[in-house]
């Protein structure tokens, strides 16, 4: 398994990701043991050097467990914690509010906000703000509700210092023509690395056009991931890309069968093409890109 883990990393850092993020909701960080997410923070440390950022995403059940796991990613060295609501039950914004205040006390590292109400209780605008302001230690959020609004109202204030990172890639395109993000934590991107890394090319080179061409790119590929749990369907991506044969938290119906045989067949004519974009995104010279 570990193998399979460190090329998935290596997969990523050779292809211009500024880091990783491990435990996330993406990674099934509910199905491993507290073990197993200790020693992927410390294996994507020893691959990733000083060179690229480790993130550490401390979900649990109880916000005790995620004490627990920010002292072991502090000890394996992360440079950051990703710290969502504990998950299973809906809490309310003050409890939300003292959740933070003492995580934020009690961590050596600097903490971002998981705002994820999917899975977890959800940060509400004025409560987000508020924290990253007021309480130390709490750097920034990775939003990852599909609203923009929270990252609108931190960059419509840059007097309240924050790490402003995306968590949604439905809105990512729209997020970079307003500039609103400072970076994105992203599913898409464990296996499609190129496209991502492609449209902060193009935001970087100001080219507006081809932007949309990859978001557009994107947008399709979302549609048909949106199909399938979305981790099953990251799987197969990067089952059909060489990386690990894709499992399955669940056992498989005959229809999600033929709809895994579907999304694989489309992926392996769709990717080739779309693969095409990334690359003119990031080899287009700078002084020929027009807004």
């Amino acid at each position: 398994m570990w193998d399979r883990f460190d090329e998935n990393v290596r997969f990523l850092l050779q292809r211009g990701v500024s880091g990783v993020c491990i435990n996330g909701a993406t990674g099934e960080y509910a199905a491993a043991t507290p073990a197993e997410r200790r020693e992927g923070v410390r294996r994507a440390r020893s691959l990733s050097g000083e060179q690229h950022l480790v993130v550490a995403a401390i979900g649990a059940a109880h916000w005790q467990e995620c004490l627990r796991a920010a002292a072991e990613a502090a000890e394996e060295s992360a440079d950051a914690l990703l710290v969502p609501v504990p998950h299973f039950f809906p809490y309310q914004q003050d409890d939300v509010a003292e959740f933070y205040k003492s995580m934020a006390a009690a961590s050596s590292l600097p903490i971002l906000i998981y705002n994820l109400p999917q899975f977890a209780g959800g940060v509400e605008t004025t409560l987000a703000v508020d924290l990253i302001r007021d309480v130390p230690g709490i750097a920034g959020i990775k939003d990852s509700s599909g609203s923009l609004e929270i990252l609108q109202e931190l960059t419509a204030h840059p007097e309240i210092p924050s790490v402003r990172i995306l968590g949604n890639d439905a809105v990512l395109e729209e997020a970079l023509s307003r500039g609103l993000c400072q970076g994105v934590i992203s599913g898409v991107a464990c296996v499609l690395p190129e496209l991502i890394t492609a449209m902060f090319a193009s935001i970087a080179g100001q080219n507006g056009e081809l932007l949309a061409v990859l978001g557009g790119r994107l947008d399709v590929f979302i549609q048909h991931l949106n199909l399938l749990p979305v981790p099953w369907g990251l799987k197969i991506a990067g089952e059909c890309r060489g990386l690990a044969p894709a499992t399955f938290a669940m056992p498989l119906s005959p229809r999600r069968q033929q709809q895994i045989k579907e999304f694989t067949e489309w992926f392996q004519a769709w990717w080739p093409e779309a693969l095409g974009d990334t690359e003119r995104a990031l080899t287009t010279p700078s002084s020929s890109k027009t807004n």
